[in-house]
């Protein structure tokens, strides 16, 4: 029965709704289909570097290469979806400015160093994923921001079932990191490690450690 008062959506206005969500789908998945065939065109005009020398964000950050490239002046990371396709990038000035491909997907997606180990540590920047893989040789996920944290955690967990996985958040003094950071442990039964000093990333505790 009718709740008296209640707004009556009629059939052809649901089925407008629901077209409207799927054009909306198919124009987003074309433009992800756009970046993700520029970011593999960019990344094989980059060129590969193998010296912390070579970039002043990596000098800065005192970290290295770890599969990077260089395009002009910027270190690029290439981002890959659950089925291993490069699918973004990120670029990285000599100032530490950040950006991403217009319109690329990157809601799960992230980029990996090291190969497979006793645990798998999930990391927001490509920095501080740098300085705990160059601290202790674990595999090291990058999701690019605490928001991208959830679901990359979901990706890999679908991935690899059977490993440890450790969330290893930013110490931010918002809270957002750990936040998130939380959340997405509690999703696949993972654990939370955050840096002691609050406003710190792994970066500012790890970094320069092994390469001063």
């Amino acid at each position: 029965m009718e709740k008296k008062g209640s707004p009556r959506v009629s059939y052809a206005l649901l089925k407008q709704i629901q077209e409207a969500k799927l054009t909306r789908k198919s124009e987003m998945h074309q433009k992800h289909k756009e970046a993700a065939n520029k970011a593999v065109y960019i990344w094989s005009q980059s060129n590969p570097i193998t010296k912390q020398s070579q970039h002043a964000y990596l000098l800065k950050k005192r970290i290295q290469t770890h599969g990077a490239r260089l395009y002009r002046d910027a270190l690029v990371i290439p981002i890959y979806n659950e089925s291993d396709q490069l699918v973004n990038l990120q670029f990285i000035t000599p100032e530490g400015d950040k950006r991403f491909l217009s319109a690329g997907r990157k809601r799960g997606c992230f980029h990996i160093i090291g190969d497979l180990s006793e645990k798998i540590l999930v990391s927001e920047g490509f920095a501080t994923g740098a300085s705990l893989f160059e601290d202790c040789g674990q595999r090291v996920v990058i999701a690019f921001d605490a928001g991208n944290l959830l679901p990359v955690a979901k990706n890999i967990r679908e991935l690899s079932p059977d490993d440890e996985i450790i969330i290893c958040a930013d110490n931010d003094l918002s809270g957002v990191g750990q936040e998130k950071a939380r959340e997405a442990a509690l999703s696949i039964g993972g654990k939370v490690l955050k840096p002691p000093i609050p406003g710190t990333d792994w970066n500012d505790l790890l970094g320069g450690q092994h390469n001063a």
